[in-house]
């Protein structure tokens, strides 16, 4: 392995363990409802009541995904770059959803 391809794998491997604090914070009232959540089957339910939740959870963590995918789409296998997707959206979830049930 060349010595700039090991220093890049270096430094990608601690920009995933530090990935995970780099959220924005939510309002006060989103933050409170998050904190009393022990799971992520909590944090869906609090979300079925509040729909505010799920948009600021969205929100939140747009700096963690742009990081990843900055990281990832400098990385290559074979000379061929990766390739970030955006996820998919609620209402195409419940489409495709509908189409195989």
């Amino acid at each position: 392995m060349e010595e700039s391809s090991r220093a890049n794998n270096v430094n990608t491997k601690s920009w995933y363990a530090v990935c995970g604090i780099d959220t924005s914070k939510m309002n006060d009232e989103m933050e409170k409802l998050i904190n009393g959540c022990k799971s992520l089957e909590d944090i869906r339910e609090k979300a079925k009541t509040n729909n505010q939740l799920e948009k600021e959870l969205i929100r939140s963590m747009e700096p963690t995904q742009d990081l990843l995918s900055s990281i990832f789409t400098r990385q290559d296998l074979k000379n061929e770059p990766f390739k970030m997707f955006e996820p998919v959206t609620k209402a195409e979830m419940e489409i495709f959803g509908s189409l195989y049930i």
